[in-house]
């Protein structure tokens, strides 16, 4: 099979599908600008709240143990299981019996994030949630990566609200009596 070139124009023909693609645009823009029958939906924010589904996935928390050290065991698996890649934890060893292993550095960036709860349904302690924190706005990039000490703090805004979407509806667990092995 012989395949010959088309032959060059000066002027493509697809341009006239772009202009007529833009030409119908325009005319639904005008259409709805000029005849709208109902007024637009405005919600006057910071008097009225938007309200949320309960399975709203905000900012996430991380859960402390009753002692109120960092109930995370640093298994990676938040990390590993994120699409966006935007979980950053560096383990330490732990001296404690009852934990190996410990996050020195658990960092989330936000503008990274696209809030899926991949890393709420991986995590295997049930440590990570995620909260109905809706107001993640900030002045500068830095200040979206969300550190340790921060993801410790359960926000103040939502603290009369229940936490967002988790894989399950159960209580927490009860870690006095849980039985686990000593080394």
């Amino acid at each position: 099979m012989i395949i010959t070139p088309r032959p060059k124009t000066f002027f493509p023909l697809s341009i006239f599908i772009y202009i007529k693609g833009h030409i119908i645009t325009i005319i639904h823009f005008l259409r709805n600008l000029i005849f709208r029958k109902q007024p637009v939906a405005k919600i006057p924010y910071p008097e009225i709240r938007r309200q949320y589904s309960e399975n709203f996935r905000g900012r996430h928390w991380l859960r402390r143990r009753q002692d109120g050290s960092v109930a995370c065991v640093a298994c990676f698996m938040c990390s590993t299981n994120c699409p966006a890649q935007c979980i950053y934890i560096k383990a330490s060893e732990n001296l404690n019996l009852y934990q190996e292993k410990y996050p020195l550095v658990f960092e989330i960036d936000l503008l990274r994030c696209v809030f899926c709860g991949y890393c709420v349904d991986a995590c295997p302690c049930n440590v990570i949630y995620m909260t109905r924190d809706d107001e993640l706005a900030t002045f500068d990039r830095a200040s979206s990566i969300i550190t340790l000490k921060e993801l410790l703090e359960f926000p103040e805004r939502v603290k009369d609200k229940p936490l967002g979407w988790k894989p399950f509806d159960g209580d927490l667990p009860e870690w006095e009596k849980i039985k686990r092995f000593k080394y």
